[in-house]
């Protein structure tokens, strides 16, 4: 483990004979039993398209701030759009009342337009709404859409990985997961020049525990990534290039 993290090779669990790939879902089991969170890699991403969409995301980003608000998501309940900084406070997600994080937020999701889909979830205009795209960069939709596919590609076989840990079949979650509302969600952290001073508790991103089954993150070499260990202590996170 480094800094407390392991750091698990998946590949063998795409390729690997069965006892590799039991191996594979041996140590994500005791990652997810000590922390809940691990590093991967054999992840099969191509190093290509995640320069792609750093660089379309950074651009993104770096646009006037009155570009950006023409994005913002139509009602709180949409988790599609630009979420300006300060709008949310993520440790309400644990029950704990902070002032609003410091982050500007871009996100988008599938698309599900099939009135089954419709049938089945009532909220079904909230968790498929359409996507906001912006008219620059011009590249950002086409990269972001191959990119939400890798990662949903990735995920399907994440979940894969915990049913042969959790001894059922091998396809109990993942076939379970086929019309999930998948969001994908780039934050910026960056502080501006001129910007106010953090207020007393506030932070770039409060404590917080995610909603979905499976969370992907993709995270530069910034410090400042945290996880709740055992015994409240908080360990860093190096991401590995």
């Amino acid at each position: 483990m480094a800094n407390g993290i392991p750091t698990i090779d998946i590949a063998p669990f795409r390729s690997g004979s069965t006892a590799e790939r039991a191996a594979v879902a041996e140590e994500v089991d005791a990652a997810s039993r000590f922390i809940g969170f691990f590093k991967i890699g054999g992840h099969g991403v191509s190093p290509e398209l995640i320069t792609a969409m750093e660089r379309v995301t950074t651009e993104f980003f770096d646009q006037p701030e009155s570009a950006k608000l023409e994005l913002q998501s139509p009602s709180p309940d949409v988790n599609r759009g630009y979420a300006p900084m300060g709008t949310e406070a993520l440790s309400y997600s644990v029950g704990v009342e902070s002032p609003p994080d410091l982050f500007e937020a871009f996100n988008v999701g599938v698309q599900r337009d099939s009135l089954d889909y419709a049938a089945m979830a009532p909220n079904h205009s909230v968790l498929y709404h359409e996507n906001l795209w912006p008219e620059r960069p011009e590249q950002m939709k086409v990269i972001w859409e191959e990119y939400l596919a890798a990662m949903t590609k990735l995920a399907q076989e994440i979940l894969q990985i915990f049913g042969l840990a959790l001894g059922v079949d091998v396809d109990y979650f993942s076939s379970r997961a086929t019309q999930s509302p998948d969001v994908f969600r780039a934050i910026n952290y960056r502080r501006t020049d001129g910007s106010a001073s953090p207020t007393p508790g506030q932070m770039r991103m409060g404590a917080h525990s995610d909603y979905g089954t499976c969370t992907l993150l993709h995270a530069d070499p910034v410090p400042g990534l945290q996880v709740l260990g055992k015994g409240e202590k908080w360990i860093d996170v190096t991401p590995t290039p």
